[in-house]
């Protein structure tokens, strides 16, 4: 066991845990920076970043094996990410915004871009390390439990230097006069409980999954959340996407799948504290087989089996 706080009670040293809070905690700050500079869609599609980012480090540190099938996934899936973008630049939509003038909103969207980009990164590398230590080490309830506790520390200390302002002028109500569509004080607070709330829920339904999947899987099922903001712009922004978006969303549904459709590039992972079902099924198979083995074996004793007999 490792101490913490002068206690024995983890698996895993606690620095460790540290420095996966802040991958995480830096991941979603350029993340939900990146929308302040530049379009939803955008930043939904340089997050896909986090696929490559995986798949790379998955092979590198976790040594898994994937095949031609996987890889041809990740390429389809690659190539939807690349008609979302032309959705992204071609819609109608997106071409009024640009010739009235409202292409001022996004004035800084380079930066956006880029923010975009540092976060899909930083989650692809997080999530490699999250399976690792959620599958090898402490489980699921250790990792979200130091997690939570590290990233709130980190949290509230970046907060406190960087947007202390901001969030003084949160709770005191202050919001921009020229601004449209401003919400109330308790709208505000109601919409940041909201987050939190649904982004609790999606780090136990995240150590869920990687418990008995994999990183990259995990990050190409995410591509799927586009359906969801098209959803969101449709209602809520009143603005629809063209055909290439749902060109764009079958590509990926069917990189999801043929990238499933290979064997799991799990099944030679055996340093894994909780194995995948092919590795379990490999071992129950070993322990059945085990008392025919020794069925055939000589006795121990050195005496033959025509002896025996």
């Amino acid at each position: 066991p490792h101490w913490f706080l002068r206690i024995p009670l983890f698996a895993s040293p606690a620095w460790v845990y540290m420095g996966i809070a802040i991958l995480d905690v830096e991941a979603n700050y350029f993340t939900v920076l990146a929308f302040r500079f530049t379009t939803l869609t955008s930043v939904n599609l340089f997050d896909a970043l986090a696929i490559p980012s995986a798949m790379i480090l998955s092979r590198v540190f976790l040594k898994r094996r994937f095949s031609t099938l996987h890889y041809l996934g990740v390429v389809v899936c690659m190539w939807g990410i690349g008609y979302n973008v032309m959705s992204d630049y071609q819609s109608d939509e997106f071409a009024e915004l640009k010739s009235s003038g409202a292409e001022a909103q996004y004035p800084h969207r380079l930066l956006g871009d880029a923010l975009a980009i540092v976060g899909g990164l930083l989650f692809g590398a997080n999530d490699v390390l999250a399976e690792k230590y959620v599958k090898k080490y402490g489980g699921m309830e250790e990792f979200l439990g130091m997690i939570g506790f590290f990233g709130f520390v980190i949290s509230i200390g970046q907060a406190f230097v960087l947007e202390r302002e901001a969030i003084f002028d949160f709770f005191e109500g202050k919001t921009d006069p020229d601004a449209d569509g401003v919400c109330s004080t308790w709208m505000s607070v109601g919409l940041l409980l909201s987050y939190v709330a649904t982004s609790t829920l999606s780090y136990i339904g995240v150590s869920k999954f990687l418990l008995v999947s994999e990183a990259t899987l995990l990050n190409l099922s995410f591509l799927t959340g586009d359906l969801w903001s098209v959803i969101f712009s449709v209602f809520a922004e009143e603005i629809i996407p063209n055909a290439l978006f749902f060109v764009a969303l079958t590509l990926i549904v069917s990189g999801v799948t043929i990238y499933e459709m290979a064997p799991s590039p799990m099944v030679h992972d055996t340093t894994s504290a909780y194995p995948s079902k092919d590795n379990a099924r490999t071992t129950d198979e070993q322990q059945v087989d085990a008392p025919s083995l020794e069925a055939h074996l000589p006795p121990a004793d050195g005496t033959t089996t025509m002896e025996v007999l």
